[in-house]
C-alpha cells in the first residue's frame, strides 16, 4: 500500500468507512442535514482513481525538473538520463521503480539524490509488475508464467491444471556504445 503526500493543489475527499459509525472512531458526527462528514485526505491512498495520476505527476516533476531526466514520449513511464559516460533508465509503475544502469557511478549518483520520492536500493530486480526476472552473467530471462497461471486458475480453474505454461523471453548480454 502506498501513502504519499499529495501534490498541491490536489484536494481529495472520501466518505468515512462503515467502522466510523462506531462510537469514538474517526468523526461520528453528522452535519445539520443528517449527512455524515467526509474526510479531506492529506495523502493519496492506493486504490483511489486519482492516485495513479497524482503519483505519475509527482514522479515526472521530480525526475525531470529536479534530477534532469528525459521522459520518453511514446512511453511516459520511462525516464532516461546520461550521467558522465553512463546511461540510467528508470521504469516507473506508480510507486515502484525498475532502474537499469550502465555503470555503478550512475546508480550511485541516482541513489544518492535526495528527493521526496525516497527511492531505495532493494537489490537485483526479481519481480516487477507480475514479471519474474532472472539476471545472470549471460543475460536476462523474463517470465510471466506465474501471472498467467494465476489468471487461468481464477477464471478457468478446470483448464489451468492441464496447461503447461512457459512464457519466457531470454535476452543475451550485449555491449552497447553509449554516446
Amino acid at each position: 500500500m502506498y501513502l504519499k503526500p499529495l501534490p498541491t493543489p490536489s484536494l481529495m475527499y472520501v466518505e468515512q468507512p462503515e467502522a466510523s459509525k462506531l462510537q469514538g472512531v474517526l468523526c461520528p458526527k453528522i452535519d445539520k442535514n443528517g449527512q455524515p462528514y467526509v474526510a479531506l485526505l492529506s495523502k493519496a491512498l492506493e486504490g483511489l482513481k486519482q492516485s495513479g495520476n497524482l503519483f505519475q505527476a509527482l514522479n515526472t516533476r521530480v525526475l525531470k525538473e529536479e534530477l534532469g531526466f528525459q521522459q520518453l514520449e511514446v512511453k511516459p513511464t520511462i525516464f532516461v538520463k546520461h550521467v558522465s559516460n553512463s546511461l540510467l533508465m528508470i521504469l516507473v509503475w506508480i510507486d515502484d521503480y525498475a532502474v537499469a544502469y550502465s555503470s555503478t557511478e550512475a546508480i550511485q549518483w541516482f541513489l544518492g539524490s535526495k528527493t521526496e520520492l525516497n527511492i531505495k536500493d532493494e537489490g537485483d530486480l526479481k519481480v516487477f509488475i507480475g514479471l519474474e526476472i532472472d539476471q545472470t552473467p549471460d543475460g536476462i530471462t523474463i517470465c510471466q508464467a506465474t501471472g498467467i497461471h494465476r489468471a487461468m486458475s481464477k477464471y478457468f480453474p478446470e483448464a489451468s491444471a492441464m496447461l503447461e505454461i512457459s512464457s519466457c523471453i531470454r535476452f543475451k548480454e550485449q555491449k552497447f556504445n553509449i554516446d
